[in-house]
C-alpha cells in the first residue's frame, strides 16, 4: 500500500483552514435572528427563534471543532506513516548489512 503523507497532511491542512473560518464566521452569523425574536417578546415563536439561532450555533461549533480534531488526526497518521516508512527502512538496511549486502 502506497500512502502519500504529503496529500494526508495537505488534507489535514484544508480541514483545519475550512475549521478556523467557519469558527470566523459564525461570530454574529445567527444575529438577525436574535434581533428578529427581540422585535415583540410577546410572540410566541419569539423565544423559540432565539433557542432554535443558538442551538444551531452550538451545533456549528461542534461541528468546527470535529474538524479541527480531524486535521490534527490526518497530521499524526501521516507522521505515523512516516515513522513505520522510516522504522521499516532501518530494519531492511540492518537486515541487508548483516547478509553482507551493503
Amino acid at each position: 500500500m502506497n500512502i502519500s503523507t504529503g496529500g494526508v497532511r495537505r488534507a489535514g491542512d484544508s480541514m483545519g483552514e475550512l475549521s478556523g473560518q467557519t469558527k470566523g464566521r459564525l461570530a454574529g452569523a445567527l444575529d438577525s435572528s436574535e434581533t428578529a425574536g427581540a422585535l415583540d417578546p410577546a410572540w410566541s415563536s419569539a423565544a423559540t427563534l432565539r433557542e432554535c439561532a443558538g442551538d444551531w450555533e452550538r451545533h456549528l461549533v461542534v461541528l468546527a471543532d470535529r474538524m479541527q480534531r480531524l486535521s490534527e488526526q490526518l497530521h499524526s497518521s501521516a507522521n505515523e506513516y512516516d515513522a513505520a516508512d522510516a522504522e521499516a527502512d532501518a530494519r531492511m538496511r540492518a537486515a541487508m548489512t548483516d547478509l553482507g549486502r551493503v
